[in-house]
C-alpha cells in the first residue's frame, strides 16, 4: 500500500474512534442529565406533599411524561413527618430508572 492509501486508513480508523467516543460521551451525558431531572422532579413532589397539597403525583406524571419516560410503577407514601416517593420507570431507550426518596422533616430542638 502506498503512503495516500496508508494515511488514508488511518484517519478513515481515527475519525471512527472519535466519532465513537463522541456518541459515548454524549449518550453519557444525557443520561447524567436524565438522572439529575428526574431527582430534581421526584425532590418536588415530596416537597409538595408536605405542603399538603392534592395534585402531587399528577403534576409529576406530566412533568415526567414530557421527557418521554413510561412511569411502571410510582407510590407515594405519607406519614406526619416522613415522606417516601417509589418510582419504577422506563425510558423509550430501555434504561431503567428505580429510585425509592425519603424527606423527613424533623423539628427537633436540641
Amino acid at each position: 500500500m502506498n503512503q495516500r492509501g496508508q494515511a488514508f486508513v488511518e484517519a478513515l480508523i481515527l475519525s471512527c474512534l472519535i466519532t465513537t467516543g463522541i456518541i459515548i460521551t454524549t449518550k453519557a451525558g444525557l443520561t447524567i442529565i436524565q438522572n439529575l431531572i428526574i431527582n430534581e422532579f421526584v425532590e418536588n413532589t415530596l416537597i409538595c406533599s408536605f405542603e399538603k397539597n392534592k395534585n402531587c403525583l399528577e403534576h409529576f406524571k406530566k412533568n415526567i411524561s414530557s421527557l418521554n419516560i413510561k412511569i411502571l410503577s410510582l407510590s407515594l407514601e405519607t406519614s406526619q413527618t416522613v415522606h417516601v416517593l417509589k418510582l419504577k420507570a422506563e425510558t423509550t431507550n430501555g434504561r431503567l430508572f428505580i429510585k425509592e426518596s425519603e424527606l423527613t422533616l424533623d423539628l427537633s430542638f436540641k
